[in-house]
């Protein structure tokens, strides 16, 4: 039996988290290469007022030690994302989809509808490039809370 384990912390955590430098953003994604994890998702190509703790995305990329086997996934919402993505060398995609309208609406400004079929788009263009894709859907079914998004 073969098991890949795909690691998400320095995309999921460090945008959910406060500012870390970018040579602490590199150091860590560089510890987890040598860690021999197949498969990495080490940012999210958005835009900087979406999410500020990700503005250096692309600064990271290119300081990351790639001679390590780990493939480097990165999260795009769009086609601008996906041109920094490639312009970066990054050879693997993810797709995330909100699985209701409320939390599509809040994360991507469109509801699930829209949403995929933006990714129709960022599907068509990254098979042209030779880029792979996985996905995955955020927020099953929303249940609202106080505080939480509309």
């Amino acid at each position: 039996m073969k098991v890949n384990i795909h690691e998400v912390c320095p995309r999921d955590g460090f945008q959910s988290m406060p500012m870390f430098d970018k040579q602490t953003k590199v150091d860590i994604i560089n510890r987890l290469t040598r860690c021999e994890f197949h498969e990495i998702e080490v940012t999210s190509f958005v835009s900087p007022k979406a999410v500020p703790q990700l503005q250096d995305a692309d600064e990271v990329i290119r300081e990351i030690d790639r001679s390590q086997p780990a493939t480097l996934r990165a999260l795009v919402p769009n086609l601008k994302g996906l041109e920094r993505a490639h312009q970066l060398g990054i050879k693997k995609l993810k797709l995330m989809l909100s699985g209701s309208d409320s939390h599509s609406l809040y994360n991507a400004n469109a509801d699930t509808f829209a949403a995929l079929e933006r990714y129709r788009a960022v599907a068509d263009e990254a098979h042209k490039l030779d880029i792979k894709m996985t996905g995955s859907i955020a927020v099953a079914s929303a249940v609202r809370t106080k505080g939480s998004y509309p």
